[in-house]
C-alpha cells in the first residue's frame, strides 16, 4: 500500500513540473527597437514555434532588418 501511495505522489509531482508556465518572446531588432511578448497557459514547445531565434526581413525600400530573440 505504501508502495503504490509512494508511486502516485511522485506521479502528481512530475505531472505539476510539466505543467505549461507563462513564456516571455524577447525580441531585438535591428530598426525597430525590442518588442516583448507574452504567452500565458502554453506548453515549452508552442511557444518555441512562436518565438523564433532570428528572422530576417526586407522592406520595399530594401531596408534588411534582422530580429533576434530570446525566450524565458
Amino acid at each position: 500500500m505504501k508502495k503504490i501511495t509512494l508511486i502516485a505522489a511522485a506521479f502528481i509531482a512530475v505531472s505539476f513540473a510539466s505543467c505549461s508556465k507563462a513564456k516571455t518572446c524577447s525580441c531585438s531588432s535591428s530598426n525597430n527597437g525590442t518588442t516583448v511578448t507574452s504567452y500565458d497557459k502554453i506548453p515549452s514547445s508552442d511557444a518555441n514555434k512562436l518565438c523564433p531565434k532570428q528572422r530576417t526581413t526586407t522592406s520595399s525600400n530594401g531596408n534588411v532588418d534582422i530580429t533576434t530573440c530570446t525566450l524565458s
